[in-house]
């Protein structure tokens, strides 16, 4: 048996009838499971300090989706797993990793969520070309746009493939 149709069985999938959706949860399992954590303090520390703490029973979410737009979705009990896979992920261009803040009892949505430490604003579609600009430049154009006082102002800003967050 090949390498890869090993590793299909080891997450209980068939190659040979395999869809888009089996491949990308393979490859996002294997991952999580094979590869060696990598070194990122500065986004371990980010992931630290707004991701709620793990009662034991919760469990923490995250969906990936790739380039052809396929999703697959991973639930963890543990926070330092998370964490993990959510750095070992952003590794790749070509999958766009969705982490939730939340920790949930059951599923994720709104009404199962246990506990939330901080919360986030999604600035799609900014009328700026964000990769271009300075931290300053960013956090003037958000004051200015959203007319914001420095009070009001977010802890952290990240900027993904669509816009500020």
């Amino acid at each position: 048996m090949g390498r890869l149709k090993e590793m299909f069985a080891e997450y209980d999938r068939d190659i040979d009838s395999a869809t888009e959706k089996d491949c990308l949860s393979v490859f996002v399992r294997y991952v999580r499971d094979h590869l060696p954590a990598k070194e990122n303090p500065e986004m371990h520390e980010f992931y630290e300090k707004v991701l709620p703490d793990s009662n034991g029973e919760s469990r923490y979410w995250l969906f990936v989706q790739d380039e052809t737009k396929t999703i697959t979705n991973l639930y963890f009990k543990s926070k330092k797993e998370y964490i993990e896979t959510i750095i070992k992920l952003s590794e790749f261009d070509t999958l766009n990793v969705f982490y939730s803040l939340a920790n949930y009892k059951d599923g994720h949505n709104n009404k199962n969520v246990i506990s939330l430490k901080c919360a986030a604003v999604d600035i799609d579609d900014v009328d700026i070309d964000v990769s271009t600009k300075s931290k300053e430049e960013l956090v003037d154009y958000i004051k200015r746009e959203y007319a914001l006082s420095d009070a009001e102002l977010t802890n952290y800003l990240i900027m993904s493939g669509h816009g500020l967050h």
